[in-house]
């Protein structure tokens, strides 16, 4: 494992959930996919970043999650069973920092450190009409003035959009109910399929489960107003200088479907129920940044490139694909931007 920790920051407006999106990575340090990755706090014994949101989240601990001031930075290893393979730095900056003439201290902070990263992930609050989409666009343009500082220094970065709380959009009521009926009826005919073979209907529903999910959520982001963001950022990855710029867009909400409800004491906060958090997006997200990073740092003029590419980029890979056709990341292989088969595309640039 390189001593060089991989740094990946996460840009957004206040409120768009991007302390709820790295919150909701937590789950990465208990499940697992069949290549073994996990998300684990540096030192163990010590309640991380993460996981005290998580816990705020749902309830499991008192108090409200603070607004990030600043820049707030989570030191975590990504572990391939038990052997750590990479050191993360993981950091979350203060929304306001963005904003024309608010917090200028943060801005040039951010500025001044965002060109050390290896890594960045946009997260809009994916809109639902036109007044949203509008404002979308101008967080977006702001953002992207901030990731150009990043590649003025270094081609290779991966450029990670998230469109964050999907479950919020007008379509999105009773999904929850709608990715239970599908478990239920999958899981039943599975077994039928498989009477005497756990084994296999775990594996069946693995590889089975994410085309039925995703066939729930294509009409709620296969929008006009999403179709405007799209539009945005590709043009942006397709005229920056001629770069070829790692990227990829994920659907996401860190909460799950049908999943939230205001907290009674702070009503600009939400909380989860503990026993059905599923989020959705966020982890696929974050991974195929860090897998995204690894094959940009192999493919590179003038850096040691590996025979057959990265061992460890490919057994990440497989966890990605694995986390969207179980139903954990949205894809659909009638449209190429969500296309599985394009995971693995590294300079994507077309809608």
């Amino acid at each position: 494992m390189s001593n060089k920790p991989m740094r990946i920051m996460t840009l957004g407006y206040s409120n768009v959930g991007k302390t709820y999106f790295l919150g909701s990575l937590f789950k990465l340090s208990f499940e697992t996919g069949q290549k073994g990755f996990s998300l684990q706090n540096q030192r163990f014994h010590d309640l991380g970043r993460l996981q005290d949101v998580y816990d705020t989240v749902t309830e499991q601990k008192g108090g409200a999650i603070s607004t990030t001031m600043g820049l707030q930075t989570a030191h975590m290893d990504l572990r391939k069973g038990v052997t750590p393979v990479i050191t993360l730095e993981l950091t979350d900056i203060e929304g306001q920092a963005l904003e024309p003439s608010r917090s200028t201290n943060s801005a040039e902070e951010i500025i001044d450190k965002i060109v050390q990263y290896d890594g960045l992930i946009l997260l809009l609050e994916a809109p639902g009409d036109k007044v949203k989409v509008n404002l979308a666009k101008m967080q977006l343009a702001q953002m992207l003035l901030f990731a150009g500082k990043v590649l003025e220094n270094n081609r290779g970065i991966p450029v990670t959009l998230v469109l964050n709380k999907i479950d919020a959009l007008p379509k999105a009521k009773g999904v929850r109910d709608n990715i239970e009926q599908v478990d239920a009826d999958l899981r039943t005919k599975l077994k039928k399929q498989f009477p005497n073979d756990r084994k296999a209907v775990a594996q069946a529903l693995r590889t089975q489960r994410g085309e039925r999910i995703g066939s729930i959520v294509k009409p709620i982001i296969d929008t006009v107003e999403i179709d405007e963001i799209l539009e945005q950022f590709f043009t942006w990855v397709t005229n920056t200088g001629g770069m070829q710029i790692p990227n990829r867009v994920f659907p996401c909400t860190s909460l799950g479907f049908d999943n939230s409800k205001a907290n009674e004491s702070d009503s600009s906060t939400f909380v989860a129920d503990l026993a059905s958090i599923e989020p959705y997006g966020s982890a696929a997200a974050f991974l195929w940044t860090i897998y995204a990073r690894l094959n940009a740092q192999n493919n590179n003029s003038g850096l040691t490139k590996i025979l057959g590419g990265d061992p460890i980029a490919k057994d990440l890979l497989e966890d990605i694909k694995e986390l969207h056709t179980s139903g954990k990341a949205f894809f659909d292989n009638s449209v190429q931007l969500w296309s599985l088969r394009n995971i693995s595309n590294l300079y994507s640039d077309k809608l």
